[in-house]
């Protein structure tokens, strides 16, 4: 059985940051990128996350949490022939 090499497709597509006040936050971040104003995500849970999107399918999600010590960093993949 011969084994066929292929080449993997990876994409960044998401970054979740946690922030004291996810308001503050997005304000922040799309006035010094110069983006739209960050919308509601549409999630199980509304109102958790607030959703920078770029033109690249590229999101940043903005939760808002008490503490926090970790981030989060997604990544998409597909296969190229």
């Amino acid at each position: 059985m011969k084994v066929q090499n292929k080449k993997i497709d990876i994409e960044f597509n998401h970054h979740i940051f946690l922030a004291k006040n996810k308001q503050e936050t997005a304000d922040f971040l799309t006035n010094i990128l110069d983006l739209p104003d960050a919308i509601p995500a549409d999630r199980r849970e509304p109102d958790f996350f607030l959703c920078i999107e770029f033109k690249n399918d590229v999101t940043i999600l903005i939760a808002e949490v008490e503490d926090y010590n970790i981030g989060h960093y997604a990544f998409k993949k597909g296969c190229i022939s």
